[in-house]
């Protein structure tokens, strides 16, 4: 497929196909926050609330797993 063939699918898609694709594009490379990308945990923490976990629990575990990379014991 070319560029533009590409372009025009994504195109012809839904506004949600289009932001599943987006997504998938951005975590490759990065399958784990581990990895490296602020994208890639932005997109984790973002999955987590839409699946109906808290927040808050979400910002605090993310805090407590920064934590113990910052300050490993």
């Amino acid at each position: 497929m070319t560029r533009e063939e590409i372009l025009k699918a994504l195109h012809e898609m839904s506004p949600e196909e289009q932001e599943a694709i987006r997504e998938e594009i951005l975590m490759l490379g990065y399958d784990t926050p581990e990895a490296g990308s602020a994208m890639a945990t932005c997109i984790e923490i973002m999955k987590e609330i839409r699946d109906g976990k808290d927040p808050e629990q979400v910002c605090r575990d993310m805090i407590e797993d920064m934590a113990g990379i910052a300050c490993p014991d």
